[in-house]
């Protein structure tokens, strides 16, 4: 962790958990110290219950001294481990009656002496009752300093002795908010790695990401969906304006009739419902619009580059990949994004043309544009997504009620990437989409349902497929839960989306055992699902009808919100004047790129031109405000000279 990591980090903690505090409760230092020794593998919440009791019976060192060890015991028997923590409270009220007079001591050395008392206890009540720079690490703080890589040490007591150093100026509280942190954010199962601002540096979330890489690298040339992708745009230069006089057998001595150059190409992205994977682009991930021709004589205007058309599929999402902002939304079929304009083709020296300037010899060159980076990441744009454990009939029952040809078998994760098929329904239709790879933890990343459950993020009806007849070893009303509580973990507003229940494989049942697993659903899960088929067509009916019913009442989701970058902003009236020595000045900036463009330091006309263009637009002004004086180096560009009045 750098500098400004290790900043961001207390900063974020700081806004987190701007009241951190330790969550045992507790009246003297005593007490904490009992409280600790108790929460040693075990809750702070179900320790809290426990202590009124035992401080009630037990006020002091003294009355535990004395104190029968079963009756201890059978109070904070709820807290585990209740034979130890019994015995060790016993014993170091013992010591602490014997050594300090009843008193909790102030140093570390010390209270590592008391029975049942580590380095982690100590300094809980160093930091809590003396307020020590200290840091107490538990297993919250050992996990968020590993996984963000403030450290990198699996023994507690190191981690510790490390982390006082890192933060020796910033301790004061840090201990708890790093426990609340750990406790509930950065869990050691389903951490809320979605909602994190730490994950750009941390290693956990690095480790996923590699994770699906590696899983991705190994599928891809068996697969032929592709949800995200990194591509290079260019967009086409201008023409040079060409430098040109009129001839002819009547007229020698022709005015100035050079043309403009052509507009560069521009990168236009386009949706296009007829496409529903970014496959394509693993084969061509360059695209370049062609430039303008440069102008002809006779006032000819060079030839407007062509515009590059890349068609993607509809709910594409266009990302700056340097800021990863999001620049594009293109939702609907023929949504339309330009990207990156084509460069302005240069001025003719017809353009230069003034009553004191009657044959400019010069003209104006193109303008070049830079070529970017973008992210292309699909959201699959479905009106229903069909989830549920692999193998429940996700891809049966999409190849039945639409014109999707899925591949299926019998063994987990054959569909590896979303289908999708358009369903039609008394003149009406709909598209469908199978999400595979949902299993515990798909949230989180397990199997391939944490990079698959975007496609859900947009569908305007979830129906929920149940395996009924448990035929895997599998409980259907747990695997109801479990799904929802993944589609949950993974976005609050999946929760929203209304959800239609169907039980799958009742085949497979006889009709007494098929009723009674219905009964048990129906009353654990306050569902009344519909049952499903799909081979036989049972149930593909009102599965429709009641899809179709939710759709009608649902509004389709709204396009991202988005940012406005300067993705494309070329600045062409900015500049800036810097003083490199005491005789020394530069001039940089949009407004100085466009100007010089016109620019032929060899035509005396051209360079004052350039010398008039300095003054109309205040650079002189400018440099004498800097200290400009006669004599003085002006570098604009790779143009050099010496200023004179």
């Amino acid at each position: 962790m750098n500098k400004d990591q290790k900043q961001f980090f207390l900063k974020y903690l700081d806004d987190m958990f701007p009241n951190a505090k330790c969550e045992l409760n507790f009246s003297t230092p005593f007490q904490l110290l009992v409280a600790v020794v108790l929460s040693a593998q075990c809750t702070d919440k179900r320790v809290n219950l426990i202590t009124p009791i035992l401080f009630k019976k037990f006020k002091t060192p003294y009355d535990f001294a004395v104190a029968k060890i079963e009756v201890i015991e059978e109070i904070i028997k709820p807290c585990g481990l209740y034979k130890n923590k019994a015995k060790n409270i016993v014993l170091l009220s013992k010591q602490l009656i014997e050594k300090y007079g009843g008193t909790v001591p102030n140093n570390l050395k010390d209270l590592t002496s008391l029975s049942g008392v580590g380095m982690k206890t100590a300094k809980v009540v160093l930091n809590n009752v003396y307020g020590a720079k200290v840091i107490a690490v538990d297993t919250h703080i050992l996990r968020v300093s590993n996984r963000l890589g403030i450290v990198d040490e699996k023994n507690p007591d190191k981690c510790s002795i490390k982390l006082e150093k890192i933060f020796k100026q910033n301790i004061g509280n840090l201990h708890h908010k790093m426990v609340l942190f750990g406790r509930y954010f950065c869990k050691a199962r389903n951490p809320d790695c979605n909602i994190c601002k730490l994950k750009d540096f941390c290693k956990y979330y690095k480790k996923l990401d590699k994770q699906y890489k590696m899983w991705y690298n190994t599928h891809k040339g068996k697969i032929m969906f592709l949800d995200r992708v990194k591509i290079t745009i260019k967009a086409g230069n201008g023409g040079n304006g060409a430098v040109s006089f009129y001839r002819s057998k009547l007229t020698m001595n022709g005015g100035p009739d050079g043309g403009d150059g052509g507009k560069g190409g521009s990168v236009i992205f386009v949706a296009n419902e007829g496409i529903n994977t970014l496959y394509g682009f693993s084969f061509k991930k360059k695209f370049v619009a062609t430039d303008g021709l440069k102008g002809e004589k006779q006032h000819k205007k060079g030839a407007d580059g062509k515009d590059v058309i890349i068609e993607v599929p509809c709910g594409t999402v266009i990302l700056d990949a340097e800021s990863e902002k999001v620049i594009a939304d293109l939702t609907n079929n023929g949504d339309k994004f330009v990207a990156l304009k084509g460069g302005n083709g240069g001025h003719g020296n017809e353009y230069y043309k003034t009553p004191t300037r009657q044959a400019p010899h010069f003209s104006q060159t193109g303008e070049v544009v830079k070529e970017r980076q973008v992210i292309l990441e699909l959201k699959t744009i479905a009106d229903v997504g069909l989830v549920g454990y692999p193998n429940v009939g996700k891809s049966t029952l999409l190849s039945v009620i639409s014109n999707a040809n899925p591949k299926i078998a019998n063994y987990h994760f054959t569909t590896i990437y979303p289908n999708l098929g358009v369903v039609s329904y008394k003149g009406n239709s709909f598209v469908a989409c199978d999400i595979p790879g949902l299993i515990d933890g798909a949230s989180e990343g397990a199997g391939l349902g944490h990079y698959f459950l975007k496609h859900v993020e947009r569908v305007r009806v979830i129906v929920h497929l149940v395996d009924i007849s448990e035929c895997e070893g599998r409980d259907s009303v747990e695997d109801y839960f479990k799904i929802n509580d993944e589609l949950k973990k993974y976005s609050q507003k999946l929760a929203l989306v209304p959800q239609i229940v169907a039980l799958t494989k009742i085949d497979l049942l006889s009709e007494e055992h098929l009723n009674e697993k219905v009964k048990k659903f129906k009353e654990k899960t306050k569902q009344e699902p519909i049952l499903l088929c799909s081979i036989i067509h049972k149930g593909i009916d009102e599965l429709k009808s009641k899809i179709w019913q939710v759709l009608e009442k649902t509004p389709k989701p709204a396009p991202l919100d988005v940012e406005l970058t300067n993705f494309d902003e070329r600045d062409k009236s900015s500049f800036d004047v810097k003083k490199i020595d005491n005789s020394t000045y530069e001039v940089f900036g949009g407004l100085i790129d466009n100007m010089v463009r016109g620019i032929v330091l060899s035509d005396d006309m051209s360079f004052a031109y350039f010398q008039s263009a300095l003054k109309k637009f205040g650079i002189i002004d400018k440099l004498k405000e800097k200290g400009l004086k006669i004599g003085d180096t002006v570098i604009i560009k790779d143009i050099s000279f010496e200023y004179e009045e």
